[in-house]
């Protein structure tokens, strides 16, 4: 067994785990919902197990969907999902602690045909599950094969600049799932989304003097949202995404504008100049019509250069690939893990030993 591996099934204290629960559960296929799994075979008829339930007290990681979401598209979310997870694709998980913590959160995206269905729906939730929705009307196709046309894609969902590439929702929806139900809670006091985490902190001098669109941050009803009288670079004026709502956003922002979700066009995010023009909630990134990724990067490191170090720290391997959609990992043998992967596993267990203390 690779030492990665058993230092995990060590912390767990599972005298069945094996290598084989390292890894994201193949074929990414679409199956119906097991009649009876914790009630979500009340609201949806479609499952892709991602992760195994590999401990006690581990709820695995799924994505479900209602009957009206096409099946390419509940699997293009599991394929996204598989990407952030195992974002380099050498078929094992890039952080295991985080994907421990997901397990236990018991992370699942839900799926309904739009939103309509949602509200109609009546779900609110399912007890020991952390759920993100991403509805079926915002998401692209699965396509097979790495080559893809921009017409197979369709026009609601291809990256203005790189036609080729599918720039959707689920990029942002499936992020939210992993960072809140994964960093946050497996490294609280760095990606936790309360008041005074490294996230937060660095958010907030983003922030600046533009202030917060809710009342329900730190400062209260005593802190009022000044765009565009203001010189913060994020500014976000929607006064029903409160505080942890706003770290939750910053989080992604930063990492589209890294890996090309935005510059490469989604959303009109790097639409602004910096000078006359400025964009209306996030100003750092650029546009990138020509595929260079360096100029969006530079302003990440510029203006947030705390973040963009910590964000970029390869220990805590936070996924910085733009997904495709087409997961295809590569398939080695369990013997053969890197003294590298063995190295991270070891001091991520250190770093964690709290959380692996409550586990035991």
């Amino acid at each position: 067994m690779a030492f990665g591996s058993y230092w995990l099934c060590l912390a767990l204290a599972a005298t069945t785990c094996n290598a084989g629960r390292l890894h994201v559960l193949m074929p990414l296929k679409v199956r119906p919902m097991p009649n009876k799994f914790y009630g979500f075979e009340r609201f949806f008829a479609k499952h892709i197990p991602i992760i195994s339930s590999a401990f006690d007290g581990s709820r695995g990681i799924h994505v479900v969907a209602t009957a009206g979401v096409p099946d390419v598209k509940v699997e293009r979310v599991a394929n996204v999902l598989a990407e952030f997870l195992d974002n380099d694709e050498d078929s094992y998980l890039d952080n295991t602690d985080v994907v421990v913590e997901m397990e236990r959160r018991g992370a699942t995206m839900i799926m309904f045909k739009n939103s309509d269905e949602m509200e109609d729906s009546g779900f609110d939730g399912i007890p020991g599950f952390d759920a993100q929705d991403v509805e079926g009307d915002e998401t692209g196709k699965l396509m097979r094969a790495r080559l893809m046309t921009a017409d197979s894609i369709g026009d609601d969902h291809r990256c203005k600049h790189r036609p080729e590439l599918i720039c959707d929702a689920p990029l942002e929806e499936v992020f939210h799932l992993v960072t809140d139900s994964g960093f946050a809670f497996t490294y609280p006091e760095l990606f936790g989304t309360n008041p005074g985490t490294a996230l937060t902190v660095t958010m907030d001098n983003l922030i600046g003097d533009c202030g917060y669109a809710s009342v329900s941050n730190p400062l209260g009803r005593y802190s009022h949202f000044r765009f565009p009288d203001c010189t913060g670079r994020y500014h976000y004026d929607d006064s029903t995404c409160d505080y942890k709502c706003l770290a939750t956003e910053y989080f992604h922002h930063f990492v589209a504008s890294y890996n090309g979700e935005y510059p490469w066009g989604r959303g009109n995010m790097c639409d602004g100049d910096g000078l006359k023009h400025r964009s209306r909630e996030w100003e750092l990134c650029a546009d990138a019509p020509n595929g260079d990724l360096e100029p969006s990067r530079q302003l990440l490191r510029h203006y947030d250069p705390d973040f963009f170090e910590l964000f970029t720290d390869e220990f805590y391997r936070i996924p910085l690939r733009m997904p495709d959609g087409n997961y295809m990992p590569k398939l080695r043998g369990l013997d053969s893990s890197s003294s590298n992967r063995s190295s991270r596993s070891r001091r991520s267990m250190n770093f964690s030993h709290g959380k692996t203390k409550a586990l035991l």
